[in-house]
């Protein structure tokens, strides 16, 4: 279906961490309960206290970055629902 997930595995720490990826699969739910197919403003609801329809009705693309932009989301609407969800990291490895 399209969906993928770059990691990178450190030998020094033996962590695993991830570099890229995109979610299109509707039976993927990440850890936090958001999913492909997923309501707009549930979405929304998820993320902000006050989201007023009039300026988040035609959102078609939103990217949340983690506090200090190491860390992406992207979330690609379709309608009024979510149809892609993609992430990025700041991760350099070596």
């Amino acid at each position: 279906d399209g969906s993928y997930v770059n990691f990178f595995m450190s030998v020094k720490t033996g962590y695993l961490d991830f570099i890229n990826g995109t979610i299109t699969d509707k039976a993927l739910v990440l850890q936090n309960g958001i999913y492909v197919g997923m309501r707009k403003q549930a979405l929304l609801d998820r993320y902000f206290r006050n989201a007023p329809r009039a300026y988040t009705e035609d959102i078609k693309v939103m990217k949340i970055y983690s506090g200090l932009y190491e860390v992406a989301q992207t979330f690609t609407f379709d309608d009024e629902t979510v149809s892609a969800i993609g992430f990025s990291s700041d991760y350099v490895y070596y």
